[in-house]
């Protein structure tokens, strides 16, 4: 049987050899002899064989009886009314009155179509086993596409898995990422940029009360500043407002360190926002920053070798943004990753549904 239920165009003549050819097959729609003054409709059935249905009820007049007829068809032939019982042709009537020709002609009009009406129905019946067949095979055949799709989803969730996973790694040793924002509440949006780092905390953000260090508050959340060390440097010195404060550090201080990749760096803990015992409410510093002025710091910082020189330095702007004044750029990998996985759900889609036409 085919895969899918074609509907096909062509002639009488020429169905064997179309289905020969498995250019038609099951279940495919016919339209015949379209270019005819006498078209037909028909299908074939789950056997393989062709099922025509033709106009009934026809009269012909001819001067002169073929070698064989067709059955349902009137003859007329020198004012005898004959019919073909399938063997031979059959005097109805040698009358030439006309009303007796019609009165017969009206009663086998209505025997012929008590006769269509019935095959209509069995046709029908025909049809709808057929139907009820055809929609359980393909309601199979979309579980099955269901089944590829959803391993095929899996499939990609765990590339994706990996790829997030190796695109970080790549991204601390090659991209040589120089800063990283931690420790944030959930939904804060950062937006790293050349010489700045924008930091929005959502206005509903969830706040808890942390101590960092010997000279942390309390009644502060901080989030984590790193800045991370170009290769070859053993300590730093760094500062805010951009003043480098005159001490040297070393990665073994309780404010830096080395991440997993073997980078070390520095981490510096600022404020976000502020408990209010009062109140027992917190405020964010970042909300009353605007497009015009933002609230934030001017970290510096000075690299040093194993010798004492300095090799690098740098400085950056970290500011505090909010809902009104803050945009971030979706990454371009994901909004890929989004478009591909919509293209893949289409091809099922229309793979599953589509419906083939030819010509024979």
């Amino acid at each position: 049987m085919a895969d899918r239920a074609k509907h096909a165009f062509g002639s009488s003549s020429g169905i064997e050899s179309a289905l020969a050819s498995g250019k038609i097959d099951a279940f495919d729609i016919l339209f015949l002899d379209g270019n005819t003054d006498n078209p037909k409709v028909g299908w074939i059935d789950k056997d393989g064989n062709p099922v025509i249905i033709k106009a009934e009820n026809e009269v012909a007049s001819v001067d002169a009886l073929p070698e064989s007829g067709e059955t349902g068809v009137i003859y007329i032939c020198n004012k005898t009314l004959y019919i073909w019982d399938g063997a031979q042709f059959v005097v109805v009537s040698e009358s030439t009155d006309l009303s007796v020709l019609l009165e017969r002609m009206a009663a086998v009009e209505e025997q012929t179509s008590t006769l269509s009406n019935l095959m209509a129905a069995i046709e029908a019946e025909v049809a709808k086993k057929a139907d009820a067949e055809e929609v359980k095979l393909k309601l199979e055949e979309i579980d099955t596409k269901l089944s590829e799709a959803e391993t095929r989803f899996e499939e990609i969730a765990d590339e994706l898995g990996n790829a997030s996973d190796k695109f970080a790694e790549i991204e601390a040793k090659y991209l040589l990422k120089k800063y990283e924002i931690t420790n944030v509440p959930e939904g804060t949006l950062v937006d790293y940029r050349d010489k700045e780092i924008r930091v929005m905390c959502p206005a509903d953000a969830e706040w808890v009360k942390q101590q960092v260090g010997a000279t942390g508050n309390a009644n502060m959340y901080y989030m984590g500043f790193k800045a991370y060390a170009p290769e070859g440097a053993v300590s730093f010195k760094e500062g805010d407002r951009g003043v480098i404060v005159d001490e040297m550090f070393t990665f073994d201080d309780d404010f830096a360190g080395t991440d997993e990749f073997g980078r070390n760096y520095s981490i510096c803990w600022l404020a976000l926002a502020s408990y209010d015992t009062a109140s027992d409410t917190w405020s964010y510093f970042g909300k009353n920053s605007s497009a015009e002025k933002y609230i934030g710091w001017t970290y510096v910082v000075e690299w040093y070798d194993a010798n004492g020189v300095i090799i690098a330095s740098d400085m950056v702007r970290i500011n505090l943004s909010n809902e009104e004044c803050h945009y971030v750029i979706e990454p371009y990998y994901m909004a890929q990753v989004t478009a591909n996985v919509k293209k893949y759900v289409d091809e099922q889609i229309e793979e599953i549904v589509d419906i083939q036409v030819v010509e024979f």
